[in-house]
């Protein structure tokens, strides 16, 4: 993991009173607003989804995982979060053509 992003979420959950533990930082992020979502990665017990929030100006993404089934957890579907698997991104401004119906 880039220790820019490690340094940013940690002072982040210091100034709340949080640990900093690897657990705590993803924990951080899994709780902040998210900003974007991407195109779900459907499977069989679970569904990844890239997600963008916004931590103290910076820009992180990371795929959550949304289970499906009782029986099934985050650990036994990917193996758990890790802090490697956050990276940074930059918001870039696209332009996008929808169609609508003609009245």
């Amino acid at each position: 993991m880039n220790e820019r992003i490690k340094e940013n979420l940690a002072n982040k959950c210091k100034s709340q009173g949080y640990g900093t533990t690897d657990d705590d930082l993803i924990e951080l992020v899994l709780n902040e607003k998210t900003l974007w979502e991407g195109k779900r990665d459907e499977h069989r017990w679970y569904t990844l989804v890239p997600t963008v929030v916004c931590v103290d100006g910076m820009y992180l993404m990371m795929n959550v995982c949304h289970v499906k089934g009782e029986e099934s957890s985050v650990e036994d579907c990917i193996g758990g979060y890790k802090l490697n698997d956050i990276i940074e991104v930059a918001p870039e401004q696209k332009i996008v053509t929808v169609y609508v119906p003609v009245k």
